[in-house]
């Protein structure tokens, strides 16, 4: 557990998520729950040059780390269902243009937004909502691949479908395409 925690550490600062780049932060604040860990970490976390630092944090920092994080989460659900559903309305207006590849774009940007949601884990409310919007979104995106002319794709709209019907078995649309591959 340890030395995959060391390599954990040392990728994160190597290698860290986007839009960070690799640098030696001033402060690394060791989580409360690896403390039991700290004597295996101290020689590589003492290696570092100065002036980086590092701590365990206190009870305290834990809990509002926990709180603010909880705060993320929840204002982070809102704001990803509230672009889903802005880039769904273009994926919308698109369709009624004909326009399938803005269409399946708005689309795919919309389940992305939703995905987002289900990474945060969202609770049960929450999580019916974003699958609600999840099996509009595939359902839009199978009737975008009907629209006739070039690009016109009866398998990936009853994909699309089959998608649909997986997120929200109640969803009545999502049945449409079941049987696409049939006409």
């Amino acid at each position: 557990m340890t030395s995959s925690l060391l390599r954990t550490i040392q990728r994160s600062i190597a290698c860290p998520e986007v839009p960070l780049t690799p640098c030696l932060p001033w402060l690394f604040l060791l989580s409360i729950k690896l403390a039991q860990h700290v004597d295996a970490l101290r020689p590589f976390l003492d290696s570092l040059p100065k002036p980086f630092h590092w701590k365990v944090e206190t009870r305290e920092e834990a809990q509002e780390t926990m709180e603010g994080v909880d705060k993320l989460n929840k204002d982070g659900k809102k704001n990803a269902m509230v672009l889903a559903e802005k880039a769904k309305v273009e994926g919308n207006k698109a369709f009624v243009g004909k326009d399938r590849e803005k269409a399946l774009a708005s689309y795919k940007e919309a389940l992305s937004f939703i995905n987002g949601v289900f990474l945060q884990k969202p609770n049960e409310a929450e999580g019916k909502e974003a699958k609600r919007l999840q099996a509009i979104c595939f359902a839009n995106s199978g009737a975008a691949y009907l629209i006739p002319g070039e690009g016109m794709d009866l398998v990936k709209a009853s994909e699309d479908g089959k998608q649909a019907e997986r997120a929200d078995p109640s969803y009545a649309k999502a049945y449409v395409f079941r049987y696409i591959y049939k006409w």
